[in-house]
């Protein structure tokens, strides 16, 4: 109770302070984060990878300002960052700050991308705004303020690219002679300034600004756009069908989403989704890429699952705060975060984002998770009235990025998973969790190596400094001793990511991804259960989990805006490592494999709308291993087809 009170405490005190909004956008199947990181690479915008997701109003900016470097972006680029701003009508017009990495910049004639910028008309240094002579056209909402000559109520300027002074220090005096008669000489008729200018103010606002209360076929979706209040509610709609030598598989979901801001200070967002498939694609033991999900299992063999996410938070210039029930991802990658990956079932937690300034961002968190731990003390096991508790689990992790200089992103982060009792020392943002857990250990009087709460160390780097090229590198480490590194055959418990991605070379509008992982035995393990670094059974880590290698390579070819064809190689191999029983410290990696898997897919995917997508695909896959660690759609060497449609999600 007093963790809330302490929550709701701060939320009221930053809501009188707060002027940003943020609501985050769903990772898993939106091609608007590979756009960005496109962008990003090919220099036209800067981003922080790190962590996702990204905030709309981050996108929004990011999208607004590519489109003011359209000279930059071949056709289906620009194409791509129009259609995605038609997502973003309410972001676009909110205000930017230090975080987003803009300026005030408003609607800048997004579907155009023009502006048209005359600095040096400006009535700003004579002082004779037209906001201030009473000059606006408040029929129409049109300002004609602080010439840039801009229409600011809706952030639409009319700017000049075309004719410029060519000595900007004479611009008053060689437009404004005469400073009394600064409005005749502008409008000659102010009275038919309106008519002048819109020769159907009716029609003009309802042209550019859209209806208070909508429905819109891009995105489908109905919104409502009030001050201080805006609603987009979304249904979703999808479904999968994989065919094979082994069978069918089928996939239903249904539900929706919505998401909003409340004037200047908080944003919200909820999204409900229910799953249905013929047979499980995941579950804790298999090592695939797909979404861990807590299943409902039917007679049939069929399973289901109903997922709600969310949040609420408040923002300001440099930096927001929030309570969440998603899927965080850190760690820069294209094929699973080797460091918090997303793949276990959304969890509540409580983050801090902080920009204080351009070179420097952090995040930390707080997460309330499922330990699946039986709590014999709390539980009953009386036949007929059994009441089973699991004992709770905790975890809090933070993360640092140092930008030295453009396009290099250097980041470190610890984190801290611990059961029982929640301790307020772990909610310090900036902290070195296991300093506090010693202080733990010595206050508790604990003596033995057992009763540790289970702390890690991570890093990663990302560069984009070559045009064209994002390389990146991410480390998880579990337990780290020098001298081992110059010790034959004797390791540390870590996980390290490489991986480059290279854009628009040789040929426009085709890219490359290779990764590399390898992951030693008994990484991401942990000898108390309830400390595991995991949610719900899944790890948070890369999905084959200990024991494991991989290399995954990638083609994408993007023709026109919404349409990408894939083709791609995985070859996944984990070692027989049992925890508890083998020496980890000198384990071979991948030895006795119980999971080698060899996979190649083509694939196709469009874009309709912003939110609605279809895709086929074909699978030849080759696996050998233990059975359980794959869907039965899966056993043995396949050639699958498979077809989807999403709408939402």
């Amino acid at each position: 109770m007093k963790r809330l009170l302490l929550i709701i405490t701060f939320f009221t005190t930053v809501t009188f302070i707060a002027n940003a909004q943020v609501v985050y956008e769903p990772v898993t199947n939106n091609p608007v984060y590979e756009l960005l990181d496109e962008l990003a690479a090919l220099k036209v915008i800067t981003i922080n990878s790190l962590v996702k997701p990204y905030s709309r109003v981050y996108i929004a900016n990011k999208l607004n300002q590519a489109l003011e470097k359209a000279e930059k972006l071949n056709k289906r680029q620009l194409d791509e960052v129009r259609f995605y701003l038609k997502d973003y009508s309410f972001e676009s017009g909110l205000r930017n700050n230090l975080v987003n990495g803009m300026r005030d910049a408003g609607y800048r004639m997004q579907d155009t991308g023009c502006r048209m910028q005359d600095a040096g008309y400006r009535m700003q240094d004579t002082g004779y705004r037209m906001q201030d002579a009473g000059y606006r056209m408040q029929d129409t909402g049109y300002r004609m303020q602080d010439t840039g000559y801009r229409m600011q109520d809706t952030g639409y300027r009319m700017q000049d690219t075309t004719s410029r002074i060519s000595d900007p220090a004479s611009a008053r005096s060689a437009i404004i002679s005469d400073p009394a008669s600064a409005r005749s000489a502008i409008i000659p008729d102010p009275a038919s300034a309106r008519s002048a200018i819109i020769s159907d103010p009716a029609s003009a606002r309802s042209a550019i600004i859209p209806d208070l209360a909508s429905f819109q076929l891009n995105p489908i979706s109905f919104r409502l756009n009030t001050t201080p209040f805006k609603l987009s509610v979304s249904p979703a709609l999808g479904t999968r069908f994989i065919l094979n030598e082994n069978g069918s598989f089928l996939e239903l979901s249904a539900g929706g989403e919505a998401y909003g801001y409340l004037a200047k200070h908080v944003g919200y967002y909820f999204s409900v989704k229910y799953v249905h498939q013929s047979e499980a694609l995941v579950n804790p033991l298999m090592f695939t890429m797909e979404e861990g999900k807590s299943w409902n299992y039917n007679q049939d063999g069929s399973v289901y699952n109903t997922e709600w996410r969310g949040g609420l938070s408040v923002g300001w210039n440099w930096g927001d705060f929030g309570i969440y029930k998603d899927r965080p991802i850190w760690g820069n990658a294209n094929h699973g975060s080797n460091i918090m990956s997303g793949h276990p079932p959304s969890f509540p937690y409580i983050q801090l984002h902080l920009k204080p300034a351009k070179w420097i961002e952090f995040y930390s968190m707080t997460g309330f998770l499922q330990s699946n731990v039986v709590d014999s003390s709390r539980s009953v096991f009386t036949p007929g009235s059994e009441q089973i508790k699991y004992r709770k689990k905790y975890f809090s992790a933070n993360f640092f990025t140092i930008t030295p200089w453009k396009g290099l992103d250097l980041s470190i982060g610890n984190s801290i998973f611990w059961s029982d009792v929640f301790r307020v020392g772990y909610l310090m943002p900036f902290n070195l969790y296991k300093s506090v857990d010693q202080m733990y250990r010595s206050t508790a009087g604990y003596t033995t190596y057992n009763t540790n709460d289970d702390g890690h160390l991570f890093a990663d780097i990302s560069s984009r400094n070559i045009r064209h090229l994002n390389i990146y590198l991410g480390l998880w480490i579990d337990e780290l001793q020098m001298a081992r590194f110059f010790k034959k055959n004797q390791h540390n418990l870590l996980s390290w990511k490489l991986g480059f991605t290279l854009y628009d070379l040789p040929v426009k509008n085709l890219s490359l991804t290779a990764e590399g992982i390898t992951t030693r035995p008994a990484t991401y393990e942990e000898y108390i259960p309830a400390h595991l670094y995991a949610n719900d059974d899944y790890s948070f880590g890369n999905y084959l989990r200990g024991d494991a290698w991989e290399i995954y390579v990638c083609l994408n070819y993007r023709p026109i805006r919404g349409m990408k064809i894939s083709a791609s190689y995985n070859l996944a191999q984990r070692g027989g490592y049992v925890y508890g029983k083998d020496d980890w410290v000198t384990y071979p990696l991948t030895k006795n494999l119980i999971f080698n898997q060899t996979t190649i897919e083509l694939s196709g995917s469009y874009q309709i709308t912003t939110n609605l997508s279809a895709s086929m695909g074909y699978t030849l896959n080759r696996y050998a291993g233990d059975t359980q660690f794959v869907p039965a759609i899966m056993h043995g060497n396949t050639n699958s087809l498979r077809v989807g449609v999403s709408l939402g999600f």
